[in-house]
C-alpha cells in the first residue's frame, strides 16, 4: 500500500501522503488521458479536478488519525 509506512509518523504525514496522491493522480492523468479521451485543452480542468478531489479526502484522514467519526456520507 503506498504511504502505508508514513502513517506512523501520525497527523503530520497527512500532507506529504495527500501530496503523494496527487501526484501520483496527476501522473495517471497525462499517462492515460488518450485511452480515456480527454483532449489536451481538458487536461487542466482534470488536473484541477484532482487537486479538489484529494483536499476533500484530508478531513478524512485527520479524522481517522484523531480516532473520530467521518460523519454521515451517502456511502452508508
Amino acid at each position: 500500500m503506498p504511504y502505508a509506512s508514513l502513517v506512523r509518523l501520525g497527523t503530520p504525514a497527512t500532507p506529504i501522503i495527500a501530496m503523494g496522491k496527487l501526484l501520483n493522480t496527476w501522473r495517471d492523468c497525462v499517462r492515460c488521458r488518450r485511452a480515456y479521451g480527454v483532449r489536451w485543452f481538458e487536461m487542466p480542468f482534470a488536473l484541477a479536478t484532482a487537486v479538489a478531489v484529494h483536499a476533500m479526502e484530508i478531513p478524512g484522514m485527520l479524522a481517522a488519525y484523531r480516532g473520530r467519526d467521518v460523519g454521515s456520507s451517502a456511502y452508508r
